[in-house]
């Protein structure tokens, strides 16, 4: 019988984990979680920089149809066309020196400027 509990007590102990298994088990953590870190800061607090793009012909008509299909469901997008209001050149647009003009807020079902808690 004491055979019996001396094999059962040598198999608890062999699961048992050593300072090394332990150690090893800490360092991965700590490198995985500096990795998840660096990206979310990199990608969340210093991004890259925005860099506009052009679209040819083909790919105007493309986001066209694409916004009249959102216009016609109601969805309350608008599209910046190239005669645009103040009639900006396209170069204009761009210029850092040329001041922003703030957009209209969105005018949604509601007649007052507080959200509906449902």
């Amino acid at each position: 019988m004491e055979e019996k509990n001396k094999s059962v007590a040598s198999k608890i102990t062999q699961k048992r984990w050593g300072c090394l298994q332990v150690f090893g088990l800490m360092v991965i953590v700590v490198i995985i979680t500096a990795g998840v870190t660096i990206l979310v800061f990199k990608t969340y607090f210093f991004p890259s920089e925005f860099k506009p793009v052009t679209l040819n012909p083909a790919e105007e008509k493309v986001l066209a149809a694409k916004l009249e299909n959102l216009d016609s469901i109601g969805a309350g997008v608008t599209s910046h066309k190239k005669d645009d209001a103040n009639n900006l050149s396209k170069s204009d647009r761009f210029d850092p020196n040329t001041p922003l003009d703030p957009e209209q807020p969105f005018q949604g079902s509601t007649s007052s400027n507080t959200l509906e808690v449902l």
